[in-house]
């Protein structure tokens, strides 16, 4: 799993939290450090953060993440 997110996101945050309590791994990239990432953000269209994806498949943020995974 990944998530995009950026510093002072309370739910880039929650949503980091919701996959420790599960035992999720997955890869925290900071999109304000990474200019790939924050190309990917423009090519997308995607605005706010943070954004989740299960391998190929855009989960969306945190309140999508948390109806996936209960």
């Amino acid at each position: 799993m990944k998530i995009y997110g950026q510093e002072q996101c309370f739910f880039c945050t929650k949503a980091k939290e919701h996959l420790d309590d599960r035992g999720i791994e997955y890869t925290y990239i900071d999109i304000s450090k990474n200019a790939e990432a924050m190309q990917m953000f423009r090519e997308k269209g995607l605005r706010t953060v943070p954004q989740i994806w299960n391998e190929d498949i855009h989960i969306g943020g945190f309140e999508e993440l948390a109806k996936v995974i209960k």
